[in-house]
């Protein structure tokens, strides 16, 4: 509880919004392409692009470009804006299903509309990512900076986690008969599946702290956002490159 204590209102600030942003991402991820394909009319090959190429690679591809906003502007001013940005941008997408909003969508093209919408949504996801990082480096220092990526990566994965479970993951596992093909279509055991999903999330965890700590450590003070914003990009190519994913409708 000591060391808790040593991190600045600003870090917990952060950290906090970090949250909240990863319930939204994680939430709407489990239910995008179903969303687009079903609700918006898109069709599964469109949608499956649309959510998975395009929107993800975006999303880990303009860290990057972002950093250097986000070092020119400064953290706080970065996050207010890619947060109006990133509510602009699901608004958008959630338009788009709601009938009030079929004549506006269909006079703009339903395609052009949820495209829009979308690298919206990434542009202000893509602004988040440096600037919390970066706000990690910022308010740590050497003693502290360690830990501070771990609590960082902690309320990640918890996002991560709970917010799949609040979009509608309930109702699913409600759903015994979908559960039970799923089981039947998964790798040789349930019991192995859990055990290799705990092993992976045990080992991000302890990456991706020392990742982002050593990236920290190698940026100038002032050009610690940019540097956060290369550190996504190998999540970007990989995600592009991933099979199924590059191939356009």
């Amino acid at each position: 509880m000591l060391k808790l204590s040593g991190y600045s209102r600003t870090f917990w600030v952060a950290n906090t919004l970090e949250l909240f942003e990863r319930f939204a991402y994680y939430g709407s991820k489990a239910i995008l392409a179903v969303y687009l394909a079903e609700q918006v009319g898109l069709g599964s090959r469109t949608a499956t692009f649309l959510a998975g190429s395009v929107f993800n690679t975006l999303l880990y591809l303009l860290p990057p470009l972002a950093g250097t906003i986000v070092d020119r502007y400064g953290f706080k001013r970065s996050l207010m804006g890619c947060f109006a940005i990133f509510s602009t941008g699901y608004f958008l997408i959630g338009f788009a299903g709601l009938p009030i909003g079929q004549s506006l969508v269909a006079a703009v093209g339903v395609k052009a509309w949820m495209s829009m919408a979308l690298i919206v949504t990434a542009v202000g996801g893509s602004l988040i990512k440096p600037s919390i990082v970066g706000t990690v480096a910022r308010t740590t220092n050497q003693e502290t900076q360690a830990l501070g990526y771990s609590i960082y990566y902690t309320l990640v994965n918890i996002g991560g986690a709970i917010g799949p479970v609040i979009a509608d993951m309930t109702r699913v596992f409600g759903n015994l008969r979908f559960m039970l093909f799923l089981l039947i279509f998964s790798v040789p055991t349930l019991t192995g599946t859990i055990a290799a999903m705990m092993v992976f999330a045990v080992g991000e965890s302890i990456q991706a702290p020392r990742y982002y700590e050593y990236v920290a450590r190698l940026a100038p003070q002032d050009q610690v956002g940019t540097y956060m914003g290369f550190a996504f990009l190998p999540i970007a190519i990989g995600t592009f490159i991933a099979p199924g994913r590059g191939e356009p409708p």
